[in-house]
């Protein structure tokens, strides 16, 4: 019975000491652990925020590239088409006197 006793002592004593010894890298390795799920989750979250501006940039070119287009289109019609209220342009060799 005694020996049994200290047989358990023992092995508690060594399972302490084993804990005292891998607790701390346990630790350091939890906290590691979790530093790297928050750095990966704010590298997502940044990518995301990229990707977002990127779309709207892009949103905000396409935009503008219309409206150029449509400048482009009504200046090509006003060119095209004459004007009612403009004066009729003189004959060759002529001024117009205002």
């Amino acid at each position: 019975m005694w020996s049994q006793l200290l047989d358990t002592i023992l092995k508690t004593e060594f399972l302490f000491s084993v804990l005292r010894i891998t607790a701390p890298i346990l630790f350091a390795a939890l906290g590691a652990v979790a530093e790297a799920k928050r750095i990966g989750r704010s590298r997502r979250k940044e990518k995301e925020r990229q990707e977002q501006e990127h779309a709207a940039e892009t949103e905000r070119q396409k935009k503008l590239m219309a409206e150029q287009e449509e400048k482009v289109r009504a200046a090509a019609a006003r060119s095209a088409s004459p004007d009612p209220t403009a004066p009729e342009a003189p004959p060759d060799g002529e001024k117009q006197n205002l």
